[in-house]
């Protein structure tokens, strides 16, 4: 039995060394792929400054000659009136050569960042002929959200908590703020645990200090996981994102932390006032301060991650992570049946997602179609919160445009929020999306479509320019926006094969790109390289409290031999 004993000794020995070595081998292969893909990021960043120093400057150029020929327009005095018509068809001339320098910029711009992608890609193969993952019992994981309710921020803590138990991982999902009756199904159904505390703390304070009280929140929903949840649960990582300033609490845990930043939060903010500016400035320092106490941080596009480094320095590596879509989504459905030509607008009843956009190119489509040409229809759907005054003052203003560019309400309809099961049903009558936002962080809705089969027309800016393949699965437009997004629609009625066609198209570009499987894989990657390395850390803090204390008691001997 002793001969046994040792025997069984001696091969856990010889397990535990095996681990760590392999736990060394992962460490140093991740640092090598750290190393490459800086070097191809630092390569990007330089070109893409560029490429945006260029594009302001034929922008500025722009907007210059629009103001003159405005200037010109205005002017209804009788004397040099030809000189004057010559003068602004000799701007808009200059004006189209700057569109089409801009055009062929961006057309550029997007081949690179594409060929960029595709060497990771290249490179993210061949990691894995080699690549292992060393045994970790399977660490409990909570993930903090702020409110937890039907939009994209929202979309991706439902798929990393699915992701996460996929790789058989224990998740638990706390927020401030869920609404059974508004919400992903999986945060309803039983497929995520979510918990919501501290719900109690007003979300505003006579209407203002959003920011200010959306911090506290959620640091009191970080002290309630901390020192309540904790206490029984035992958590091994902490995954938060949005807000960083629950960092700090949580790092009282002394576990590793993985932050997810969607976009700067001090960049989303407007400062109209200098009392704004005040009022802002310390939110915006314990910001930057909180997120670079993270152990891993994630971003969701390039571009995100050019404006994170930007103006956040954290001295840890920043990782792209691309958002992912559930695979429920990938039915694709037949539109061939409609009556009219649907388009479809999907995003948040908000300002900053310029829906405004999708009503006036339709009103400018109406009048380059003919008597002949098959209906149109508008369908614009969106998250709604009555409690959000922007969600309710937005709908009405979106309302009474329509009204006032004379869109008859045959031809448009509102939806405010909708179920899975809707968004499906809108996405199967729809020929195409149209994605208005401008400088957007990355986009889910562009994912979503191209997955269910429907082309997406979008503006060349922000994430669309990573996620569609212009000419292919959609249609990226440039300025002026109004009159591009209508030409780009009349596709659409002039080939009503163009949607199948490109919807196939993106359909595939989708399932290569961003299906679960890779997002699923890349995610715990990086929870398994924080657990490594949180892990090595330990053992060398302990290493050296032991060195440390054999030091002190040989200094104490020697001492006492002397006396």
């Amino acid at each position: 039995i002793k001969t046994l004993q040792n025997e069984i000794e001696h091969l856990r020995n010889e397990n535990n060394e095996q681990s760590q070595i392999m736990s060394q081998l992962q460490l140093e292969l991740n640092e090598r792929k750290r190393q490459y893909e800086q070097r191809l990021e630092e390569q990007i960043k330089h070109l893409d400054n560029a490429f945006i120093s260029q594009q302001e400057k034929i922008l500025a150029e722009l907007s210059e000659k629009d103001s003159r020929i405005a200037d010109l327009e205005m002017d209804r005095t009788s004397s040099g009136a030809s000189n004057r018509v010559n003068t602004i068809e000799k701007l808009n001339t200059e004006k189209q050569q700057l569109h089409n320098q801009l055009k062929e910029l961006t057309e550029i711009r997007m081949k690179i960042i594409q060929d960029h992608m595709a060497s990771k890609q290249e490179y993210d193969d061949k990691e894995k002929l080699v690549s292992f993952s060393p045994i970790l019992d399977m660490p409990r994981i909570a993930i903090l959200h702020p409110d937890l309710g039907i939009g994209g921020a929202e979309r991706l803590i439902v798929d990393i908590g699915l992701a996460l138990k996929s790789h058989r991982h224990d998740v638990d999902i706390y927020t401030n703020f869920h609404d059974r009756q508004r919400c992903f199904d999986e945060t309803r159904n039983g497929q995520l645990s979510v918990f919501v505390a501290c719900s109690w703390f007003p979300r505003n304070i006579f209407g203002r200090f959003h920011a200010l009280c959306a911090y506290i929140r959620f640091i009191l929903l970080a002290i309630y996981v901390v020192y309540i949840e904790s206490k029984h649960k035992h958590y091994d990582v902490f995954v938060c994102d949005q807000i960083s300033a629950c960092i700090p609490v949580l790092k009282r845990t002394e576990r590793p932390i993985l932050f997810y930043c969607h976009y700067p939060d001090q960049l989303l903010a407007k400062r109209e006032s200098i009392a704004k500016k005040i009022y802002r400035w310390p939110i915006d320092v314990f910001e930057v301060y909180t997120t670079c106490l993270a152990d891993c941080i994630l971003v969701n596009s390039a571009y995100t991650k050019s404006i994170f480094e930007k103006y956040i320095s954290s001295k840890i590596p920043v990782d792209i992570l691309y958002p992912t879509i559930p695979d429920r989504l990938l039915s694709s459905f037949s539109n061939e049946n409609e009556r009219a030509i649907n388009f479809l607008s999907i995003n948040r009843f908000e300002r900053k997602k310029d829906l405004s956009l999708a009503l006036h190119s339709f009103a400018y489509l109406r009048k380059l179609l003919n008597s002949n040409s098959k209906p149109i229809h508008l369908h614009i759907i969106g998250g709604y919160d009555e409690r959000l005054r922007e969600n309710v003052e937005y709908y009405q203003e979106l309302v009474e445009l329509a009204n006032q560019l004379n869109i008859d309400s045959s031809l448009i309809t509102f939806v405010r929020s909708f179920s899975d099961e809707q968004k499906c049903e809108y996405l199967s009558k729809a020929h195409c999306i149209l994605y208005t936002p401008r400088f957007e962080h990355f986009g889910i809705v562009p994912l979503e479509a191209m997955q269910a089969g429907r082309p997406v027309i979008a503006t060349s800016t922000g994430g669309p320019l990573e996620t569609i393949i212009d000419n292919q699965t959609g249609f990226l437009c440039d300025e002026p926006l109004i009159e591009t997004f209508a030409q780009r629609m009349k596709k659409f009625i002039d080939n009503e094969n163009l949607s199948k066609q490109m919807g196939e198209q993106g359909k595939t570009h989708v399932n290569e790109k961003f299906s679960f499987k890779p997002f699923a894989k890349k995610l715990n990657e990086h929870i398994n390289e924080i657990l490594i390395r949180h892990n090595n850390t330990k053992n060398t803090s302990l290493l050296l409290f032991i060195f440390a204390f054999c030091f002190i008691l040989l200094l104490a001997i020697l001492f006492k031999i002397i006396i």
